[in-house]
């Protein structure tokens, strides 16, 4: 996953709520494994005060993935929800498949079918 569509998922998962300039900076640079004083220095701001920024921008992951998210386990903790959505969505589309198939064989069972009529 690359830094941009980890942006764009976080996005989404924090929505309505939009990431500000500096949060999409840290979520950014925290996967490109940079540290805050990385960041500050491609940012100018004080690594302290990014610091703040993550820590609150944790906390708002931590709330949405219903796990504790942190600098230090972001690229995991991202991972395991792509992974878990993927699965998840498969079963989806797997169910709703089989709806639709048990759908179609109850009209061709059906005595009205238009099959059987002629």
């Amino acid at each position: 996953m690359s830094s941009d569509e980890v942006i764009t998922l976080i996005a989404q998962l924090l929505e309505p709520n939009s990431l500000t300039f500096l949060q999409a900076a840290v979520l950014q640079g925290t996967w490109e494994g940079k540290s805050y004083s990385e960041i500050a220095l491609e940012t100018n701001h004080d690594p302290d005060y990014l610091k703040q920024v993550g820590q609150k921008l944790w906390q708002l992951l931590s709330e949405a993935l219903g796990r504790k998210v942190t600098k230090l386990n972001l690229r995991a903790s991202l991972q395991r929800y792509a992974s878990q959505a993927t699965t998840h969505k498969l079963a989806q589309i797997t169910q709703e498949d089989t709806l639709a198939n048990t759908f179609v064989r109850s009209l061709s069972n059906s005595p009205h079918s238009l099959a059987r009529s002629g």
